[in-house]
């Protein structure tokens, strides 16, 4: 028996064949990288930006034997150890060193760390470093050092930082002043700053006042068009039932509000009904494909729901019956017994918490199901 296997991936970085379209921004960030330019570039949540820039890393490599990408996740860094550990980790399995050369390499460049290097499972090198607390600056400033090395050794060198607004947790260090001073100077490599937190990444690279201001050129990541999104929908869905048509892929687009984890996500689940439901319209299976979807996120919307605030729930209750619009009105403040320095917390609150962004003085939700739950229950 043939297994069908679901094209529509989420909730993971997409490669391969289910990576598709963003053709254009790839060759952007390629050029932009080949020619040492730092980047900003910012997404709402859900957008794919992690799945863009890894899959532009990928293409590099095929084009220049010599590149070399270093992938730094700031949601998995708490410390400025955890981000020495990774920064050295990344080097290790780039750097393409026998073993005994890299713990020379490391043993001679890294100050106040001890160093052991063991094998993981795929065989790549895996670091253990042990630092002095009143070291890690120095170690700090070593481990940022390792992309110019491998600039320095002919390499072509993009570092990526995701979720990079993350870096306001490393209390305690001035991690953005340290940065700047030692980048400043690496002239043959890219950096690619990433952050889904709008108004925190913002006033990291637009506020004078901040040691990253205009580090980079900036870039804002957009959905995928309805057209190309819609195209790639009816592709895969008419392989498995003749009767789909394109305006069934341009209703589930629209559902999904755009957004390319929803879209996924709710093509995912139509795709596994439709394999076992053969003799049910395809309107049926959209219509009840979404509200099943928003059905098996109840219990975690619930939890997330009893822990906000009176202020956060009524800010909520705001945007959605104003659609996001105009909700400093004085009289739908006056209305809402709320005052305009009590809402904008509550915003900002929101946003801090990825539920909502904003765009053209207007705010959204990232989660489409979580907007349509609300509406129901509140």
């Amino acid at each position: 028996m043939k297994i069908t296997t679901n094209p529509f991936v989420f909730g993971k970085v997409v490669k391969g064949k289910h990576f598709f379209n963003r053709k254009k921004e790839i060759d952007e960030l390629s050029t932009d990288i080949v020619n040492h330019q730092n980047i900003i570039l910012y997404a709402p949540r859900r957008y794919g930006k992690t799945s863009l820039v890894l899959r532009t890393f990928d293409e590099l490599k095929k084009k220049h034997k010599n590149f070399v990408g270093l992938y730094i996740d700031f949601y998995n860094i708490n410390s400025v150890e955890k981000f020495i550990n990774v920064m050295s980790n990344q080097y290790a399995v780039n750097s393409k060193l026998t073993l005994e050369k890299l713990l020379a390499t490391l043993k001679n460049f890294l100050t106040g760390i001890t160093t052991g290097i063991t094998l993981d499972k795929d065989g790549n090198p895996k670091i253990e470093l042990s630092i002095l607390h009143n070291k890690r600056i120095q170690a700090f400033e070593d481990v940022m050092k390792l992309p110019k090395k491998l600039s320095e050794e002919n390499k072509t060198v993009g570092v990526f930082f995701d979720e990079f607004q993350e870096v306001i947790n490393l209390n305690g260090f001035d991690f953005e002043k340290k940065l700047r001073t030692i980048i400043q100077h690496h002239d043959k490599v890219s950096y690619v700053f990433c952050g889904s937190k709008h108004h925190l990444f913002q006033d990291i690279f637009n506020n004078s006042n901040n040691p990253l201001f205009k580090i980079g050129k900036t870039k804002y990541l957009d959905v995928i068009p309805e057209k190309e999104y819609s195209s790639y929908i009816y592709k895969n869905f008419v392989k498995i039932n003749k009767e789909f048509k394109k305006e069934h892929a341009l209703t589930i687009y629209q559902l999904a509000g755009s957004v390319p984890y929803n879209v996924q996500l709710l093509c995912n689940e139509i795709f596994n009904l439709m394999l076992i439901n053969r003799n049910v319209s395809i309107d049926e299976l959209i219509n009840y494909s979404f509200k099943n979807t928003i059905n098996s996120k109840n219990e975690e919307y619930i939890i997330l729901y009893e822990n906000f605030s009176k202020s956060v729930r009524l800010a909520l209750d705001i945007i959605i019956k104003n659609e996001g619009k105009n909700l400093f009105r004085k009289d739908l403040l006056s209305d809402n017994r709320v005052a305009p320095s009590t809402l904008k917390k509550a915003i900002n609150n929101l946003m801090d918490e990825g539920i909502i962004y904003a765009e053209n003085k207007r705010y959204y939700f990232h989660d489409i199901f979580l907007k349509e739950w609300l509406k129901a229950s509140i």
